[in-house]
């Protein structure tokens, strides 16, 4: 059931004012250098690029979500074990 929970926890994470915040700064930098490669004709400026790369940023948030998540319920876990093994 640990799954589900960090789940839950993620889909109530990207309600929060933090998580908006990433994905402005995320795609703010992504139009910011496609913008660059275009005016200086540098590589090539493209509506996929902007797109792909912010999927590839929410993937990212996402991952560092669930990680945060589950090294949290690890972390409160050891303590708990931890705890109860020094009651003995």
């Amino acid at each position: 059931m640990l799954g589900g929970r960090v789940w839950v926890k993620l889909i109530q994470s990207i309600s929060s004012l933090y998580t908006i915040k990433t994905f402005i700064i995320s795609f703010a930098s992504i139009l910011g250098i496609e913008i660059i490669q275009f005016v200086t004709y540098l590589g090539s400026a493209d509506i996929d690029d902007v797109l792909l790369n912010l999927i590839g940023s929410v993937m990212g948030y996402a991952v560092y979500m669930i990680y945060r998540a589950l090294k949290y319920k690890l972390t409160k876990l050891i303590e708990t074990n931890h705890a109860t093994e020094n009651v003995d």
